[in-house]
């Protein structure tokens, strides 16, 4: 094998891998970011649920941020519920950190059950992020090694083809 053969086969080997490391990371990434967008869907359809059986809204404060030990954090969201002259605190984890402590957020409760209750905004915000998270990365990693990836692939074709040509040719 001559070195032209040779350089076009490596290129087209290193092509196609990146082509296709860059076509799949690309699927995965895009993939996972499809699959936050239907358990965003999935939560719209609850809450609508949850609000025809009589949910009632409010407004609820974010009354503390705990950064645990792990590194996430959790945070607690006070309201009041007027019917029984009582407030609740409910802690969940929640990874954006546009929700501070003191900011107003709507939350919507079980009248019969004021602590099974959801937060809508905090939720979507939490998937919408990590939504565009995973697309863009995706998108952008996966594209940048298809990019390259592509023509690497074609002109190691090409050499391989040109060689070919030449040695049916000199026969």
């Amino acid at each position: 094998m001559n070195g032209k053969k040779a350089a076009g086969l490596g290129i087209t080997i290193v092509g196609g891998i990146l082509l296709a490391v860059g076509l799949l990371l690309a699927l995965i990434f895009c993939g996972i970011g499809g699959i936050m967008k239907h358990a965003s869907d999935s939560y719209n359809e609850k809450l609508g649920s949850f609000v025809k059986e009589g949910a009632i809204e409010c407004d609820a404060t974010i009354v503390a941020r705990t950064r645990l030990t792990d590194g996430t954090e959790e945070t607690t969201v006070e309201y009041y519920v007027e019917s029984e002259e009582e407030s609740y605190r409910v802690t969940f984890p929640l990874w954006n950190s546009e929700f501070q402590e003191g900011r107003s957020v709507k939350v919507y409760y079980n009248v019969d059950d004021p602590t099974e209750c959801m937060f809508p905004e905090i939720y979507i915000a939490n998937y919408t992020m990590f939504q565009k998270i995973f697309m863009i990365v995706g998108g952008v990693i996966g594209g940048i090694m298809s990019f390259i990836g592509l023509p690497l692939l074609i002109v190691g074709i090409v050499l391989m083809v040109k060689k070919k040509k030449q040695s049916v040719m000199d026969l």
